[in-house]
């Protein structure tokens, strides 16, 4: 997250976005996305979660899909660009270009 943060702000001149609306996206689709992968994981897993509803808010026991998270994120970049009527080219620097750099980031940090 910091990354794509960091990518963004070096890159927002090339696309006339104001860097805190880059930030209050980010600060809207952050907590959002990490619903949205639960809810992902939760929906995909419905057979033991059915059974054990309390059991669906615990994301501390594990459970979070990146794929969900993703989804979420982007819809909300979506949203958000749409609301401030952003150009289309604008959606990249808020998560669209640097979201292929921060995966391959993620996947290596996932190694430590």
């Amino acid at each position: 997250v910091l990354l794509c943060l960091f990518l963004a702000y070096k890159n927002n001149g090339k696309y006339g976005i104001k860097y805190s609306d880059i930030e209050n996206c980010m600060l809207i689709a952050l907590p959002l996305a990490i619903v949205g992968a639960r809810l992902y994981y939760v929906a995909f897993s419905w057979d033991y979660y059915k059974n054990n509803l309390s059991e669906i808010i615990k994301i501390w026991n594990g459970g979070l899909a990146i794929y969900g998270g993703i989804l979420t994120a982007l819809l909300v970049i979506l949203i958000y660009c749409k609301k401030k009527k952003q150009r289309r080219k604008g959606r990249r620097t808020h998560g669209g270009g640097n979201l292929r750099r921060n995966s391959g980031s993620g996947g290596f940090g996932s190694i430590w």
